[in-house]
């Protein structure tokens, strides 16, 4: 749905050296504000939830009300 066009990184970017250490000369980049702002939220919002287990959130959270009353 949105194929963004890759761009070349930009080599007067400060973060450009690191960028090219860690992920390689030549890969692709993409203006991220290119995308809907729905689009962004929701792609970073799955990244975030995929990394949290939400057995042990819930049960934390248990606790704080438990703690709190």
């Amino acid at each position: 749905m949105f194929n963004l066009p890759p761009q070349r990184t930009k080599n007067k970017d400060s973060r450009a050296a690191g960028f090219k250490e860690r992920f390689g000369a030549y890969a692709a980049t993409v203006e991220l504000d290119a995308l809907p702002v729905y689009e962004l939220r929701g792609r970073v919002r799955s990244a975030i939830e995929g990394l949290i287990d939400f057995d042990l959130w819930n049960r934390q959270v248990e606790i704080q009300q438990v703690e709190l009353n």
